[in-house]
C-alpha cells in the first residue's frame, strides 16, 4: 500500500499530483492508495483516493485537530510492507 499524508496550503494539490503519479503513471491498483491531506480553508482540490480536509490556519480549528488525529491513526496503521509518503508545504 501507499499511504499519503499531506499537510499545508499545497497539501491537496500535492495529494492530487501523487494520485496522478501512482494511479495514472504507475498503474497502481486504486485500492492500494489511501491517505489524508489537510489544507487551509479554500485550498482544497478534488482527489480520487486521498481524503482532503480543509481546516483553520494559522489557528487550528476543530477540523484541523480531527484531521491531525486521523493522520496519526493512518500512520500508525502502516506496516513494514507499506510506503508512507509524507508531503509538507
Amino acid at each position: 500500500r501507499v499511504i499519503c499524508l499531506a499537510a499545508g496550503k499545497a497539501a491537496a494539490a500535492m495529494a492530487a499530483a501523487a494520485e496522478a503519479y501512482y494511479l495514472d503513471r504507475l498503474g497502481l491498483d486504486p485500492a492500494r492508495l489511501s491517505g489524508l491531506a489537510t489544507t487551509r480553508h479554500g485550498h482544497g482540490v478534488p482527489t480520487r483516493r486521498i481524503r482532503v480536509v480543509e481546516a483553520g490556519h494559522p489557528v487550528p480549528d476543530e477540523a484541523g485537530l480531527k484531521a491531525a488525529d486521523d493522520t496519526l491513526k493512518l500512520a500508525a496503521e502502516a506496516t513494514a510492507d507499506d510506503l508512507v509518503l509524507v508531503l509538507i508545504s
